[in-house]
């Protein structure tokens, strides 16, 4: 399923960044509720983290400091920008225009993400 950059929202988003960022990523339930899990191999063991970078400052605070996006605030609305991308991406917060600017740069304006994962945007 092709989802735009500047729609991608919820359990999609998330996915997406970390798909971007080269890791496994799969939707998991866990104590009645779904989430995205991201999976990375530590000293040969798979560690899995639940991963939110949209609504995460821990997690989207590094990915801005090492790809050096900017963020601005406009009334309510935030903006951010890779420095090698002319286009802005909006967001209702920080986070998430920020993730979405981060996509921008690394996959496009339009991503593929499997059907099942398509299905949770902006379901949280």
């Amino acid at each position: 399923m092709k989802i735009k950059v500047d729609t991608i929202n919820g359990h999609p988003i998330d996915w997406a960044v970390a798909h971007a960022e080269g890791h496994e990523a799969k939707i998991m339930r866990q104590d009645h509720e779904y989430n995205v899990v991201s999976i990375k191999k530590v000293l040969g063991h798979d560690y899995e983290l639940i991963w939110r970078p949209s609504t995460s400052w821990r997690q989207v605070g590094s990915l801005i400091e090492r790809e050096h996006l900017s963020l601005h605030c406009d009334g309510s609305l935030w903006y951010s920008r890779h420095p090698d991308v002319f286009a802005e991406c909006w967001g209702a917060t920080p986070m998430l225009a920020a993730c979405r600017a981060f996509l921008l740069y690394k996959l496009g304006p339009e991503i593929e993400v499997p059907d099942e994962i398509g299905g949770f945007n902006a379901s949280r």
